[in-house]
């Protein structure tokens, strides 16, 4: 049975036991779902290629060498995500997941600018270069121009990455909380096995508007633009297919005309609204 991948560790066992549990669960999950290992597996592969063959320094220009960086850290967050969110560790996977949009967001603020790159490498620094970075690089408001549309999806994904995982508020810790135990609190260190497959869904999906989003912004550095493009489309129809997959165990197997319509989709009216109630909540 699918809802048995999971393996859910109350409080006060082992520390060697959570640790075993993120294998076992990621394992036991993506076993679980294929088509959605397939997706991952094909985005982690087009991650590397974009980093180690596609991106190319073509200038030598400082910010050229910060968004190689970039793609590395992208990368590698995104990775992290999924392997925790898989594991049912779902607000630790989004803290990486947000981490990663960061990047994404930052490469396309120093693109052309070595002294916006200056600035994000001196964060940290001080005082006064702390306050100059937040007045350039603040996520999401300084990204509502339309020079950042490519950005869209995930500036509203950042936002939800830090409602449900970065912050110490109750939606961090809901899924954790079981909430049909009666007369006393019952807690649990890792997710309820049925979020889990909706969650990972998502840290998947937001790994393709991120190398999307690289891709469109850095054209101009990719070694072959049509063959990254083909991938890119590649990519998406594989990543459709473990969509279906997860709202086909969503809905116990009834899936809607309608669920595939908008899967299939170019458009994505829910995140177009999510986005302008982000942007209306920050340009006041």
């Amino acid at each position: 049975m699918l809802q048995n991948y999971m393996n859910k560790i109350e409080l006060n066992p082992s520390i060697f036991k959570h640790i075993e549990a993120i294998k076992t669960n990621s394992e036991n999950f993506f076993n679980a779902f294929p088509n959605l290992l397939l997706a991952a597996e094909e985005i982690h592969d087009i991650f590397d290629q974009l980093f180690v063959e596609q991106f190319q320094q073509k200038n030598n220009a400082l910010w050229e060498a910060s968004v190689h960086k970039m793609i590395f850290g992208a990368h590698s967050s995104w990775l992290q995500g999924i392997i925790l969110t898989a594991a049912g560790l779902n607000e630790t996977g989004l803290i990486s997941i947000r981490r990663g949009i960061e990047y994404v967001c930052y490469s396309s603020k120093i693109k052309q600018s070595d002294e916006k790159n200056i600035i994000w490498l001196d964060r940290g620094m001080d005082d006064e270069k702390d306050r100059l970075f937040s007045s350039k690089f603040s996520i999401p408001s300084k990204y509502f121009t339309d020079k950042y549309k490519n950005l869209k999806a995930l500036l509203v994904w950042h936002d939800y990455a830090s409602l449900f995982g970065a912050h110490g508020n109750f939606t961090s810790l809901i899924s954790k909380w079981d909430s049909e135990s009666e007369g006393s609190m019952k807690m649990f260190f890792h997710d309820n096995p049925q979020r889990t497959p909706l969650s990972t869904g998502v840290a998947v999906r937001i790994g393709s508007f991120m190398i999307t989003a690289f891709f469109e912004t850095f054209k101009g550095n990719i070694k072959d633009e049509q063959a990254f493009q083909e991938k890119i489309e590649i990519m998406n129809e594989i990543l459709n297919k473990a969509r279906v997959e997860v709202i086909n165990y969503e809905s116990k197997g009834k899936v809607t005309f309608e669920d595939l319509l908008a899967v299939y989709s170019r458009e994505d009216p829910a995140i177009e609204e999510m986005y302008l109630k982000l942007k209306e909540k920050y340009c006041k």
